[in-house]
């Protein structure tokens, strides 16, 4: 079936060629991974790749090998993925060398060379696995959640058990990327302090590390203010820091910056 390989390429790691074929993938989607696709159509690469790699590489909670959900390390795995590996061979299909037979867009494209409802026995053998996997993802706020929704139903199982929230992970990573450019700005403030110099020497670098202290101190409310956002009611906490007008240091300056005080009027000279 078209829509296995449909929802296989849109579970491997999204390179430049995945989205060029998006618009012949769109048609065989089914609805639930629409939000999917057009996430991988309007956002750039890289951060789709970034995206992918911190749920899928980075967590074995939502790892795509499925025996490791089942076995984990044991023995029972080997011998698991023996098995599946001589079902693949049996129907003509040879997992390339890189990749273990759990794989789920290697078994997914293997439910597409079967007849449906041989493809769908295998399939619901799996479902727990899928749920739990799809669950994972929708509390994340990922658009994944949507291909794991699309597999049960073609099983002919339970949907998720929970609701999709908004894509926390993708906000986190894009809030990541804000910090990371504030911080190339604040180096280029930096250099170009010190290209300005002309008077007192240090007087530029102490410029600048006056204005990352500050910038340091407005990045940390939007973070707090951020996750504040993003909590839930129940966890949301009312102590925030108070807000902090542009240009204007709301802590102590750190000693290194502070100026020495003018000598009272009537002091020997």
């Amino acid at each position: 079936m078209k829509t296995y390989r449909a929802l296989a390429a849109l579970l491997a790691y999204p390179e430049a060629a995945l989205i060029e074929a998006l618009p012949e993938i769109r048609p065989q989607a089914p609805a639930e991974v629409l939000r999917l696709v057009k996430e991988l159509e309007e956002q750039d690469l890289l951060v789709s790749q970034e995206h992918y790699v911190s749920l899928f590489d980075r967590s074995r909670a939502l790892s795509l090998h499925l025996f490791e959900h089942v076995h984990g390390e044991s023995r029972d795995r080997g011998q698991a993925m023996v098995d599946l590996q001589a079902a693949y061979l049996a129907r003509g299909m040879q997992v390339v060398a890189h990749e273990l037979p759990d794989y789920l867009p290697a078994f997914l494209e293997f439910l597409s060379l079967l007849p449906p409802g041989e493809a769908q026995g295998f399939l619901k053998e799996t479902a727990s696995i899928l749920r739990a996997l799809g669950d994972r993802l929708a509390d994340r706020g990922s658009g994944y959640a949507g291909v794991f929704a699309a597999l049960l139903r073609l099983a002919g199982e339970p949907g998720l058990t929970r609701a999709p929230r908004e894509r926390l992970e993708l906000e986190s990573l894009q809030h990541d990327q804000q910090l990371r450019q504030s911080d190339t700005f604040y180096r280029q403030q930096i250099q170009q302090q010190q290209t300005q110099q002309t008077t007192v020497p240090g007087n530029g670098l102490r410029d600048a590390e006056t204005m990352r202290f500050e910038q340091d101190r407005q990045q940390e409310l939007s973070r707090f203010r951020w996750e504040a956002e993003r909590a839930t009611p129940a966890d949301r906490s009312t102590d925030l820091p108070p807000p902090v007008k542009p240009g204007v240091v709301a802590a102590p300056i750190p000693r290194s910056v502070r100026k020495p005080l003018p000598p009272p009027a009537d002091a020997d000279p």
